[in-house]
């Protein structure tokens, strides 16, 4: 069945994302905090002194994942900046700026696919940036 209706396109691919970022959710204790305006929808999982944020722009019809310094338990003020540090990343650039190579590869295959827009390329990237998150944070875990 072909999706006409731009809000329920936009529902399910939350829901799919919600789904896809479940193990986030698991970490964090608690279901994400879902701020959706008419430009952007966001999960928003705060995991210790991380947050990550799921990103949908609507209005550019891209996906992204950030990566979050927590500021006092929550989701950080600001956008890239808060009292002079930068409290933003999108996971590709934190990737691809780690010396650890298998990062590097992981940041490699997310450039590969980010560069599609449009609604019908966010469910492929949902999967992408779910399976390498998911990878990223068992390796962490198993480590502390």
């Amino acid at each position: 069945m072909a999706v006409t209706d731009e809000t329920e396109s936009r529902d399910s691919l939350v829901a799919y994302a919600r789904e896809s970022f479940d193990f986030l959710a698991t970490h964090a204790g608690r279901a994400p905090k879902v701020d959706d305006g008419n430009l952007g929808t966001t999960l928003v999982y705060v995991v210790g002194s991380i947050t990550v944020e799921v990103d949908f722009d609507w209005r550019d019809r891209v996906f992204m994942v950030l990566l979050c310094r927590t500021v006092n338990g929550r989701r950080p003020p600001g956008y890239y900046m808060h009292e002079g540090r930068r409290v933003r990343t999108i996971l590709d650039l934190a990737l691809a700026d780690s010396p650890d190579p298998r990062h590097q590869a992981v940041a490699a295959r997310l450039y590969s696919t980010v560069r599609q827009t449009g609604t019908k390329a966010m469910r492929p990237l949902i999967d992408l940036y779910a399976t390498e998150l998911r990878a990223i944070v068992d390796r962490c875990s198993r480590h502390h």
